[in-house]
């Protein structure tokens, strides 16, 4: 019975356990920025539209508040797992990860929401209709920007 007991716990200790640590590491790479990008998504959208309509600010200035927000969220939530290094090389990651961010929300989204209000203004009275469809664009947009940008430059760093 003993010897039994000890070939399992040889067993876990030498193929379970570094099979398991290697299929939580995978599910964690793929499954964990995608929990974000959503959380990200969710919180800039729902501060947009509380914005915009609650408090009757402009879509441009609803659509600044709410994606420094979603960045501030972003940050502190990839900052341990996309920003791994305690040294230059994560200071230099951190000022490309702001100034990617920064140019993908300030930059080409509000420039997105601009473009399809102004084309969906003439056959679209609902604003909010508006807001959803160039949101919506805007987001896939800076989604992919940010994304591209994030693995040429930020994942460069780190090898």
């Amino acid at each position: 019975m003993k010897n039994l007991k000890n070939k399992l716990i040889i067993l876990a200790k030498d193929k379970i356990v570094p099979k398991a640590k290697k299929f939580l590491r995978n599910c964690t790479n793929k499954v964990y920025p995608s929990i974000t990008i959503g959380t990200d998504i969710l919180i800039d959208f729902l501060i947009l539209f509380i914005l915009f309509n609650l408090f009757k600010m402009p879509i441009f200035y609803s659509n600044i508040i709410s994606t420094s927000v979603a960045l501030l969220f972003n940050y502190l939530t990839n900052k341990n797992y996309i920003l791994r290094h305690k040294n230059k090389v994560a200071e230099d990651k951190i000022r490309a990860f702001l100034v990617i961010t920064f140019c993908g929300f300030w930059l080409i989204q509000p420039m997105i929401i601009t473009i399809t209000k102004s084309i969906l203004d003439q056959n679209i009275n609902n604003d909010n209709v508006i807001l959803i469809i160039g949101k919506i664009l805007a987001s896939m947009a800076s989604i992919y920007f940010i994304h591209f940008l994030y693995i040429m430059i930020i994942s460069k760093k780190q090898a």
